[in-house]
């Protein structure tokens, strides 16, 4: 059995529509404090790379998903493209690199200073 390769990255094309209908949704889940995201490509068995929105909403992930559902099955519908969403706060190899990344969305923004420092010392 061959090893499978999985890529990870950032979209070439960033799905604006979609990061603004998360926020949207987002911003009235108590739960949800901060959103990634990220693709993910699986080579040979993807067609293509796949969204991918990493979630961090605690032990809530599972109700903050809900609200998320029929955001992602809008987008996916009008795109023709799947899109996953990970817990970024269990381990795992998509989780750790989306938790890598800046947020697109965040409950309590940092001020100027300490999302200078951040984006300074995050990997891109």
């Amino acid at each position: 059995m061959q090893p499978q390769r999985i890529f990870f990255g950032q979209p070439s094309q960033r799905p604006t529509k979609l990061l603004n209908s998360i926020a949207q949704a987002l911003a009235t889940d108590p739960h949800a404090t901060a959103a990634y995201l990220g693709q993910m490509y699986t080579v040979g068995t993807d067609p293509a790379p796949v969204v991918t929105i990493g979630l961090a909403a605690g032990p809530h992930f599972h109700e903050a998903r809900a609200r998320l559902e029929p955001t992602l099955l809008a987008w996916t519908t009008e795109a023709d493209a799947p899109v996953d969403l990970v817990d970024v706060n269990e381990r795992g190899t998509m989780s750790d690199y989306l938790r890598s990344t800046i947020p697109f969305w965040e409950r309590n923004p940092p001020g100027l200073f300490r999302r200078l420092v951040r984006a300074l010392t995050k990997k891109r």
